[in-house]
């Protein structure tokens, strides 16, 4: 169906699968057929994401495996606690908003600087703030 909808359209097409690992725990021979399709499309783009390397790393440099040599491996960086915490407080001025240093050290312990929890921690506090608590 993308390859259909990115050649219908005359646009490329990007895909992103978020765990992509369990794949092959949900049913293995997904994997050869989700390669034998892929292969044969040329304007989609794939992104495969996942959190268990070792996991991910089989699946893309086995030999045995269909998505041998599929892929790119790009690693991602941390984000350091500088940026998080500059990002925090960028984003509540840039809403008219200020927060204190205090308390964007809190977020950033309670979410051990892990951008999915930290933004969400931001948010609660944002949600406060505009409530009327300080």
């Amino acid at each position: 169906m993308p390859n259909e909808i990115s050649l219908r359209s005359k646009k490329r097409i990007c895909i992103a699968f978020d765990e992509f690992q369990e794949i092959s725990r949900i049913n293995p021979f997904i994997l050869h057929w989700m390669r034998s399709t892929f292969q044969r499309h040329r304007e989609i783009s794939y992104k495969f994401l996942g959190s268990k390397q070792s996991l991910m790393e089989d699946i893309f440099t086995s030999v045995t495996s269909p998505f041998y040599k599929f892929a790119t491996k790009m690693n991602l960086s941390v984000i350091s606690r500088e940026e998080l915490h500059l990002f925090i407080k960028q984003n509540f001025i840039k809403n008219g908003l200020l927060i204190n240093d205090q308390t964007t050290n809190v977020i950033l312990d309670r979410s051990e600087c892990q951008p999915h929890y930290t933004q969400y921690f931001a948010s609660v506090v944002f949600d406060l703030i505009i409530a009327g608590y300080n």
